[in-house]
């Protein structure tokens, strides 16, 4: 999911750039991600600065490592966030700088902070507790 609110040519030099490279690679993610993703940039005037991942045990390490690299190319993207169901865990991955990202870990029972939107929201609200 992308989420944005500001629009400028810079961005969409890098938006080209990355549907390029995306397309290069499009044997690695799914099919369907590919064309959602690739409509979202085509037909979005906003430019994201919040990217959400729900984890699946086939693309977890390409999330993690391929994917993350992209995105932080992206000079608009403020905050990553990878939502582990298996984990019962939510990882956000904030810019600090050009080239520093924190990772801010949460589990059961806390608040997900995502200071990119001024959001606060509780793992259950995520469906993200405990079970029995």
């Amino acid at each position: 999911m992308l989420v944005g609110a500001r629009h400028n040519r810079a961005f969409r030099r890098n938006r080209d750039r990355y549907e390029e490279q995306t397309y290069q690679r499009a044997t690695r993610a799914s099919a369907g991600y590919e064309e959602i993703n690739k409509y979202i940039w085509n037909h979005s005037s906003y430019i994201p600065f919040l990217v959400v991942e729900v984890l699946s045990p086939g693309t977890e390490a390409y999330d993690r490592g391929q994917k993350f690299i992209y995105y932080r190319a992206c000079p608009s993207i403020m905050e990553y966030v990878l939502v582990d169901t298996q984990r019962q865990a939510v990882d956000v991955y904030r810019r600090a700088s050009a080239n520093l990202w924190t990772l801010h870990l949460f589990g059961s029972g806390e608040q997900v902070e995502l200071a990119s939107i001024n959001v606060s929201v509780s793992m259950h609200t995520l469906g993200l507790h405990p079970s029995g």
